[in-house]
């Protein structure tokens, strides 16, 4: 009789764990949080938005795609420069808004400036024949 109080003892026991159990966990209403973090705790970068740069987004799926079954040395090389972001048109449009306030007469000094500058330093890789401005072409 002993025996079978404590298989009830235990039933009981374990119910009663399984009772809670049930009462919290399958209860939450809020997913739990998963976010890809691109840096630590430090700021270090860890990754990248791979879609931003369209081209290089492009190039690691292509990379992905092919025959992977090789023992061959997979590397993924990105030299400086190459893969670049476009600028978006809201900053496009924040920029060209804030050339627009610039008084003419002021952008074209300062443009003098720096290609006068840049001249006598050799820099005779200036060229500022396609820039205009509201004042007309420089």
């Amino acid at each position: 009789m002993k025996g079978r109080h404590n298989v009830g003892q235990f039933g009981f026991k374990v119910s009663k764990y399984f009772l809670g159990f049930l009462e919290t966990v399958f209860h939450r209403q809020q997913a739990p949080r998963r976010r890809i973090q691109l840096r630590n705790d430090t700021n270090q970068t860890t990754g990248v938005a791979l879609r931003k740069y369209k081209s290089l987004y492009r190039h690691v799926v292509n990379l992905l795609g092919k025959d992977l079954t090789g023992n061959g040395p997979r590397t993924l090389n990105i030299p400086h420069g190459r893969f670049k972001v476009p600028i978006s048109a809201p900053l496009r449009n924040l920029i060209g808004q804030y050339i627009d306030q610039l008084e003419p007469q002021k952008f074209v000094t300062v443009t003098t400036a720096i290609t006068d500058t840049a001249s006598a330093e050799g820099g005779d890789w200036i060229h500022c024949g396609d820039i205009k401005s509201d004042a007309g072409r420089l």
